[in-house]
C-alpha cells in the first residue's frame, strides 16, 4: 500500500465530464455565473513514475475535476506531467485567476520537503541525490506565489500529495511529509495529515483523503472549514486516529461548493458502516482520559495541529470554534495540563465555571507546582459557587 497524503490551498477551477488524456489538457467551462463569482480549477495527477508508480492520482484528479465542473468551475485537468509541463499549466492558471473570482488548485502525486520547502515530484524526474530536488522538481513556493500574484478573492490549495519520501535512501535528512506552509492572504492549505506525518492511501478507487473530500464537499450549505471538519472526522474515524488532516487558512469570508439552505446532515464516515479495511467503524467519541500507553504515535502531533487551530479561533473570540479544537486536542494528549488550562480559558469565557473548574483542577493534578494553574482554578471555584 503506497502512502498518501493531501495538502490543500484554495485555488478553484471547474472541469468536464472527463480528465485529459495523459499529458493532454482540456478545458471545460462550468456555470460561475450562477454562483455570482467566476470560479476556475487547476487539476494535476501524477502516477505514472518510473522509481514508485502510485495507483490513485490519475482517478482522484479525474474524479476531483468532475466535482468542480459541477460546482460551477472553469477547470483545467492534466495528467502525468514533466517538470516543464507542470510549470507551463501553473503560470498559465495563475493568469487565468487575475480575472479575480475564487481559484482552486488540486494536485495528486509524490512531493517532499528539503530544507523546509514542499516540492511537487513531476514524472520523469532524474532525483538521485538531495541537492537536485529543488532543479528536478517544482517548488509549492512557485505556485503560492503565481496564485498571490493574480490577487483575486479567493485560493483554495488541495496537495493529495505522498507524504512518504520515495527517494528517502537517497536523502541525508529524514524528515517524514510535508513542511508545515503559512497561508497567504486570503488562501486556504489543506492537507491529509498533520505537518511532518504520513497518510494512507485508499484501498479503492480513490486515496482516503480525496475519497472522504468528494463525499463532505456535495454536501450543500457547509462553509469550506465545515467540509474539512467533516473529513477529518472521517479521516480520524477509518485509521484509528493514525491520521490527522489539517489546514492553514488565512481566508476572509466564506466560501461553499455547493451553497444551499437550511441545516446540513451529519455525514456518515463510509456508506456501509465499514472502514476501508473491512472493520467496523468506531462512532463514539476517544474517552476523555485514554491511558497514555494506547496513544498513536501521531497523537501529540494532531493534538498540536488542533491547538493552532483553536489558538486562532480564540484570537479573534471565536470562542466556541476554540473550545471544540481544544477539546479535540485534550482528547489526544490528556495528560498536557497546558490543553486543559486553554480549554478552561475557554469555558470560563463562556462563564461556564464549573466545567472550567474541572479542567483546571485536572491541570494542577498534573503541574500542581504551577500558581498560574492554581490561581485559575480558585477563581473558577469562587465564580462557582
Amino acid at each position: 500500500m503506497y502512502m498518501k497524503a493531501l495538502a490543500i490551498v484554495v485555488v478553484l477551477i471547474a472541469y468536464g465530464s472527463a480528465c485529459a488524456q495523459d499529458r493532454g489538457m482540456e478545458v471545460i467551462k462550468g456555470k460561475s455565473e450562477s454562483h455570482g463569482v467566476q470560479r476556475f480549477a487547476l487539476v494535476i495527477g501524477n502516477g505514472n513514475y518510473k522509481f514508485s508508480p502510485l495507483r490513485n492520482p490519475v482517478t482522484d484528479a479525474k474524479d476531483m475535476a468532475q466535482a468542480l465542473a459541477g460546482f460551477g468551475f472553469d477547470v483545467i485537468c492534466k495528467t502525468d506531467l514533466s517538470q516543464n509541463e507542470m510549470k507551463q499549466a501553473i503560470r498559465a492558471f495563475g493568469e487565468t485567476i487575475q480575472q479575480g473570482g475564487t481559484g482552486v488548485f488540486y494536485y495528486a502525486g509524490h512531493a517532499v520537503q528539503v530544507d523546509g520547502k514542499n516540492y511537487l515530484i513531476p514524472v520523469g524526474a532524474e532525483i538521485s541525490h538531495e541537492h537536485e530536488v529543488e532543479y528536478e522538481a517544482v517548488d509549492v513556493g512557485f505556485l503560492l506565489s503565481q496564485m498571490q500574484e493574480a490577487h483575486n478573492q479567493l485560493n483554495i490549495v488541495i496537495l493529495d500529495a505522498c507524504r512518504n519520501n520515495p527517494f528517502n535512501r537517497r536523502f541525508r535528512s529524514t524528515n517524514a511529509g510535508l513542511a508545515s506552509i503559512n497561508a497567504p492572504s486570503g488562501t486556504l492549505i489543506a492537507y491529509a495529515t498533520a505537518p511532518g506525518s504520513v497518510a494512507s492511501d485508499g484501498d479503492g478507487r480513490n486515496g482516503l483523503y480525496t475519497q472522504e473530500l468528494l463525499r463532505a464537499m456535495h454536501e450543500p450549505a457547509l462553509k469550506i472549514e465545515d467540509v474539512l471538519k467533516h473529513v477529518r472526522s472521517a479521516v480520524q474515524n477509518l485509521t484509528g486516529g493514525r491520521q490527522v488532516p489539517w489546514e492553514s487558512s488565512s481566508l476572509v469570508g466564506d466560501f461553499y461548493f455547493l451553497p444551499g439552505t437550511g441545516a446540513p446532515k451529519v455525514l456518515p464516515n463510509i456508506d456501509d458502516g465499514r472502514n476501508s479495511a473491512g472493520r467496523p467503524i468506531v462512532t463514539n467519541p476517544p474517552p476523555r482520559n485514554p491511558p497514555i500507553g494506547n496513544r498513536s504515535p501521531l497523537s501529540k502531533t494532531a493534538a498540536d495541529v488542533f491547538v493552532n487551530q483553536g489558538d486562532a479561533a480564540a484570537k479573534q473570540k471565536h470562542w466556541a470554534e476554540a473550545e471544540s479544537e481544544y477539546s479535540q486536542a485534550v482528547d489526544l494528549d490528556p495528560n498536557n495540563a497546558r490543553l486543559r488550562v486553554k480549554l478552561g480559558d475557554v469555558l470560563s469565557q463562556a462563564k461556564r465555571w464549573s466545567e472550567a473548574e474541572a479542567q483546571y483542577a485536572m491541570a494542577v493534578r498534573i503541574e500542581p507546582q504551577n500558581k498560574s494553574y492554581q490561581d485559575r482554578l480558585n477563581t473558577a471555584r469562587n465564580r462557582n459557587k
